[in-house]
């Protein structure tokens, strides 16, 4: 609850889908990730994204987001 007295909730990020689902070990590859719930494209370090627990870099070429869609480069 906030001092306003609005409380603010919301729903667990969903990935329904994923291309290409696989790719060379080196990583580099620009990686598409469909659903819904990703959060406020414009708070930065609002989430993150991991490849095998390796995380991606939100700051690399190729980087965008939006409440649906993230595309990112694989580490």
């Amino acid at each position: 609850m906030t001092n306003s007295g609005i409380i603010l909730s919301f729903e667990a990020p969903l990935v329904t889908v994923i291309s290409p689902s696989q790719g060379p070990i080196s990583g580099n590859t620009l990686v598409t990730i469909a659903g819904r719930n990703f959060g406020i494209p414009s708070l930065p370090g609002s989430f993150s994204v991991r490849f095998d627990g390796i995380e991606a870099d939100v700051s690399s070429a190729g980087f965008s987001r939006n409440h649906g869609l993230i595309t990112i480069r694989s580490p």
